[in-house]
C-alpha cells in the first residue's frame, strides 16, 4: 500500500506540473486519501505509520511550494509598484524639463505659435504661471 500510495503522488504531482490537474485538485485528492488511510488505520496499525511516512513529505513540499509562490507574488508586487512609482517620477522629471525649455524659449522671444508647434497649450501654461511667480517672488525681494 505504500508504494501505491508513492507511485499515486508523483502521478499527481506529474498531472499538475503537466497542467493537467490544479494543485487544489491534487490536495483533494490527498484529503480523500488521507481519509481512507485514517479508516484502514483502525484495522491496520502500520498502514499509518507506512502513509503518515510519504503524506508528512507531501505536505512539506507543499508547504515550500506556497511559500515559495507567496514570495514570487510579493517580490511581483513590489517590482510592480517600483516601477509604477519610477514610470511616475520619469513623466514628472520631463514635464519638468519641457516647462523649463518652454520658459527658456520664452524669455529668448521665441513665438508662442512655435512653442505649441513642438509643445501642449498645458505646459506652456504651466511655463507662464512659473515666471510669474519667479517675478512676484522678485519683487518680494
Amino acid at each position: 500500500m505504500k508504494d501505491f500510495y508513492t507511485e499515486l503522488w508523483q502521478r499527481l504531482e506529474g498531472y499538475v506540473d503537466k497542467g493537467l490537474i490544479t494543485e487544489f485538485e491534487k490536495c483533494s485528492i490527498k484529503a480523500m486519501c488521507d481519509k481512507v488511510a485514517e479508516a484502514l488505520e483502525f484495522n491496520f496499525d502500520n498502514v499509518q505509520k507506512g502513509i503518515g511516512e510519504i503524506m508528512r513529505g507531501q505536505i512539506l513540499e507543499y508547504e515550500a511550494k506556497r511559500i515559495a509562490r507567496e514570495a514570487a507574488e510579493k517580490a511581483r508586487k513590489e517590482v510592480e509598484e517600483k516601477v509604477k512609482k519610477d514610470k511616475e517620477k520619469a513623466r514628472k522629471d520631463v514635464e519638468r524639463i519641457h516647462i523649463e525649455a518652454i520658459t527658456n524659449m520664452i524669455s529668448f522671444g521665441v513665438p508662442k505659435d512655435k512653442i505649441l508647434s513642438k509643445y501642449s497649450s498645458e505646459l506652456y501654461e504651466e511655463a507662464l504661471k512659473l515666471i510669474e511667480e519667479d517675478e512676484k517672488s522678485l519683487k518680494k525681494n
